[in-house]
C-alpha cells in the first residue's frame, strides 16, 4: 500500500475502510490539486468528523474535479463562519456549485436548489450530511418564490439567462437576511452568444447592482473557462449597513 493511500485511510477512518486500491486511487490521483487543495484541508478541518459513516458515493461525489474547482472559485470566509446559513442556489443545472457550497457551509445549514430540469435537480451529488440540500423544480425567474429570510443567494452562470437583470436582483435583495449576500459567477464578457443571452461582465455587474442601494462587492475567485473564452468571475455582494 502506497504512503498516500495509507495517509488517506488514516484521515477518513472507517467510511473508506473497506475501500478497494482502486477506488482510493480514484480520489487520490484524479488530481493533484484535488489532492493538495481540497483533501488535506477538509480532513484536516471538518472533514472527518462531517464525513464520518458517509457512504463511498457520497465521498467519491465530493473530490470530483469540478465541485473541487468551483469550491475553490467561491470560497470566501463568510461561507464558513458562524452559525448555520440558509442559502438558494438559482438555476443550479447539475449542482456543481451547489455541492461546492454545502461543502463550506456550517453544520445544519440548508442550501435550496432551484432548477425547471427535474433528472438534473435528481442527480445533484450527495453533500456533507449535516448540510442538507432541498431541491425545487421551478423557474428562479418567476415570482413567488418558496422560501426567504436567507443568508445567501448563489448565481452561477445563471445571471446571463435573465433579461430584466436589475429588477431581477432587486426582487431577489428583497428575500436576503440583514447582512445576507448574493454570490455571483459569471463569464467576464458582454459579447452575447446562445449560450449566454445576456452577458455581465464584472466592469458592468455594479450598474445592475446598483437599484438595491449602496453595496459592497467583493472579488472572490477568477479561473479560465472550459467553455467559453471569457474567463469566469466569482463575487460576493452584499448590502452596505450602517454599521459598515
Amino acid at each position: 500500500m502506497s504512503k498516500k493511500i495509507k495517509e488517506f485511510v488514516t484521515y477518513w477512518g472507517p467510511s473508506v475502510a473497506d475501500w478497494s486500491d482502486t477506488e482510493k486511487r480514484f480520489v487520490i490521483e484524479r488530481d493533484e490539486t484535488i489532492l493538495n487543495d481540497a483533501f488535506y484541508d477538509l480532513a484536516t478541518t471538518a472533514g472527518q468528523t462531517a464525513w464520518q459513516g458517509s457512504s463511498r458515493e457520497e465521498i467519491l461525489a465530493r473530490f470530483d474535479r469540478h465541485v473541487v474547482e468551483a469550491r475553490a472559485l467561491i470560497a470566501h470566509p463568510a461561507l464558513t463562519a458562524g452559525p448555520p446559513q440558509t442559502w438558494a442556489d438559482l438555476g443550479c443545472g447539475d449542482g456543481t456549485f451547489t455541492v461546492a457550497l454545502a461543502s463550506q457551509l456550517p453544520d445544519g445549514s440548508v442550501v435550496h436548489a432551484m432548477d425547471t430540469d427535474v433528472r438534473s435537480l435528481r442527480d445533484i451529488p450527495p453533500s456533507r450530511p449535516s448540510v442538507e440540500v432541498v431541491t425545487h423544480t421551478s423557474d428562479f425567474t418567476e415570482f413567488p418564490w418558496p422560501f426567504a429570510d436567507l443568508d445567501g443567494v448563489l448565481m452561477a452562470n445563471s445571471l446571463h439567462y435573465v433579461r430584466e437583470q436589475a429588477r431581477f436582483v432587486q426582487r431577489w435583495s428583497e428575500r436576503l437576511a440583514p447582512r445576507g449576500r448574493f454570490l455571483v459567477v459569471e463569464y467576464d464578457t458582454d459579447a452575447a452568444n446562445r449560450w449566454v443571452p445576456f452577458p455581465i461582465s464584472r466592469a458592468r455587474l455594479p450598474t445592475v447592482f446598483e437599484r438595491v442601494g449602496a453595496m459592497s462587492i467583493q472579488d472572490v475567485g477568477r479561473r479560465p473557462s472550459t467553455y467559453q473564452r471569457a474567463p469566469l468571475y466569482a463575487v460576493s455582494i452584499r448590502p452596505v449597513t450602517e454599521n459598515d
